[in-house]
């Protein structure tokens, strides 16, 4: 049969990259989020890192325990009128991880920060409400933040190249939680 070697060593992450074979520097990077339509997740998998350190196989095989290293966050928002949102722009005094990289070899993978910034963006295409105050949901993901003591400014953008503000309270984001 198959199997694999005793003798080799093993990791796992996700979303995979081929051409990414350094297990001490796998890059991840939470920039570029665009979510298509109210209340859709399915550009969380591109930001969704998870991870399982090197392991050895036994009895010719291996079992991954991934585990996700970052958090998803819900952001319910009242639109007040009928209107086209275009970008969520959150900012914080404490920075958020842009990029960073995962040490599959670690005794437990975490994200090791590259580049920060106060600021986190997320696109919106097709996000329109047609109703006085219907609730826009967007949904982005993190790497661990712990902004417990931070007031947040949300900046929404519209389509109609107005903006509004509004204050979120912080909270502490772990990795492998979600929030609202």
């Amino acid at each position: 049969g198959w199997a694999l070697k005793s003798s080799a060593k093993y990791a796992a992450y996700y979303p995979h990259v081929y051409e990414n074979r350094d297990l001490t520097k796998i890059p991840v990077s939470y920039v570029g989020q665009t979510q298509n339509g109210n209340a859709n997740t399915d550009h969380i998998g591109a930001y969704d890192f998870m991870a399982a350190s090197v392991t050895t196989p036994s009895n010719g095989a291996v079992a991954f325990d991934m585990q996700h290293l970052g958090a998803l966050v819900q952001l319910t928002i009242t639109v007040s009128e009928p209107s086209t949102l275009t970008k969520v722009v959150l900012t914080s005094s404490t920075e958020f991880t842009e990029t960073g990289t995962i040490d599959l070899t670690a005794d437990t993978p975490t994200i090791k920060v590259a580049t920060q910034s106060k600021t986190f963006d997320i696109a919106l295409n097709n996000v329109t409400t047609t109703e006085t105050n219907e609730n826009v949901v967007v949904y982005f993901m993190v790497a661990p933040v712990d902004l417990t003591d931070d007031e947040l400014k949300a900046t929404i953008h519209f389509a109609d190249i107005t903006t509004c503000e509004m204050k979120i309270t912080g909270k502490n984001f772990q990795a492998g939680k979600a929030y609202r």
